[in-house]
């Protein structure tokens, strides 16, 4: 379940046309009056869109749409792994196909909660949570149904021991390329919130240490969790949260972020500022984050601001800030909104995004920002052939003094790893089989990725 914080309403002589030449929209699905909820790419770059008339695949850009799954209810998220594709839909219901969307069936899964996130792990089992707000005397309270795992592709489920005594509320899961899970608990009573992981594909879990930061007038310290907002794993494999919380009587709302080991230890989290406006420690910066493969960053907020609200963009690069790039509202009545937004990257470094309850399918290629761009504007790196048979090359604008190489595979595995000394050309020969990689290349400190394709 997905809630609106209410934002300060700013005038709205900005309601006309939002769209920058940074978003190009695409036609939708040819069904007439349809809203859309997520959307998706599969290995072979094709579009999935789930809306409230069924899920809808495209191969062009838009130019012709397939239905593939009708269903009564909105289609509010879409997970491919290889063969499978699963389909949640509003109502607590999963398709399944095992057949890239040919035929589908229902999974016997049936919770009493709503099902909040749902991940493929890296051995093809699935995990999914649950949450629900529980009215009692006109307050809502973060309750769920608890952590499910399924082994036989969403035929079967059952439910994960997370050694909490309450059913909490489970909002988000991520996993990072070591094959670390992450779980975020919404409070159940009174600030008991808490972040979970687990190092062993969900059997064994553990809470992370109360999260610290500095709130304020360099004041320090841990912070009782109310509720995370988003959760996601960057390119460097940095654990970022939204966060709702307390310290003391004091209110938190922030998106920060740390590696592992540092919150495990129990280091300061590093603060996001995505807009520049609010106070320092006070100000949820992002609903979603999503990290594609150039190291840059999506940050979305929902709200009715024209300012506050919408979709933001950072280069990724230091000291980068992040701009404004701002897609339609959703009018709801007369009402603008800009909603929660689902992004998907294909292997060329397209973006696409949709916000719930819009009736456009927005993209941008971020391959038109250079990858790695020195002092004069042009791509530090070329990749060639890509994609490639035996080898490819890296040719660099100048010479590198050292350049640090590694290839991973999708689910973050590391495949190759090499460094380069005083070269402007570097040739990766590896044996993999076919499929879509990513490249990592670390220079001057700075991480730039790019995805090849092993035919």
């Amino acid at each position: 379940m997905k809630w609106t914080w209410l934002l300060i309403f700013l005038p709205l002589g900005l309601a006309g046309q939002q769209i920058t030449d940074f978003w190009r929209p695409i036609e939708g699905p040819p069904h007439d009056q349809a809203t859309y909820f997520t959307i998706t790419v599969d290995e072979q770059d094709q579009l999935y869109v789930g809306t409230d008339k069924g899920l809808f695949i495209t191969s062009d850009l838009g130019h012709s749409w397939k239905e593939i799954l009708s269903a009564d209810f909105p289609i509010i998220r879409i997970v491919t792994s290889g063969d499978y594709f699963y389909a949640i839909t509003l109502d607590r219901n999963i398709y399944i196909s095992p057949d890239k969307g040919n035929s589908w069936h229902w999974s016997l899964f049936n919770p009493e909660s709503e099902i909040t996130d749902f991940i493929v792990l890296p051995d093809k089992s699935l995990l999914l949570s649950t949450g629900h707000i529980e009215v009692q005397n006109d307050v809502g309270y973060f309750r769920g149904n608890g952590l499910y795992k399924s082994i036989d592709h969403g035929e079967s489920w059952f439910k994960l021991d997370i050694g909490l005594t309450k059913n909490h509320y489970i909002a988000h899961l991520a996993q990072d390329s070591k094959g670390r899970i992450y779980a975020s608990i919404n409070e159940y009573n009174s600030k008991d919130g808490a972040i979970l992981y687990s190092q062993d594909q969900g059997k064994n879990w553990s809470k992370l240490p109360p999260v610290s930061f500095n709130w304020g007038q360099n004041n320090i310290g841990s912070t009782e969790i109310v509720q995370i907002s988003s959760m996601a794993i960057d390119q460097r494999d940095n654990l970022v949260i939204g966060m709702l919380g307390a310290t003391g009587t004091v209110a938190t709302s922030v998106n920060l972020k740390n590696s592992f080991q540092g919150a495990l230890d129990g280091t300061e989290w590093q603060h996001i500022r995505m807009v520049p406006f609010g106070y320092d420690w006070f100000y949820l910066e992002a609903h979603q984050l999503f990290f594609p493969s150039n190291g840059s960053v999506f940050a979305s907020r929902i709200g009715q601001s024209f300012n506050l609200s919408g979709i933001f963009h950072n280069s990724g690069h230091e000291q980068a800030e992040f701009e404004k790039r701002q897609i339609d509202p959703v009018f709801l009545g007369e009402i603008p909104n800009f909603t929660h937004c689902t992004f998907a990257e294909t292997s060329n470094n397209r973006v696409f995004v949709v916000q719930e309850l819009d009736n456009v399918i927005y993209y941008t290629d971020l391959e038109e920002v250079p990858l790695g761009n020195g002092e004069d504007g042009k791509s530090r790196f070329t990749i060639f052939p890509n994609p490639f048979r035996d080898s490819f090359h890296i040719e660099l604008n100048e010479t590198i003094a050292t350049a640090e190489v590694k290839l991973y595979d999708l689910e973050g595995s590391l495949l190759y790893a090499g460094e380069a000394i005083n070269t402007d050309l570097i040739e990766i020969r590896t044996e993999i089989k076919s499929g879509m990689y990513l490249v990592r290349i670390s220079v001057d400190g700075i991480t730039y990725n790019m995805k090849v394709i092993k035919l």
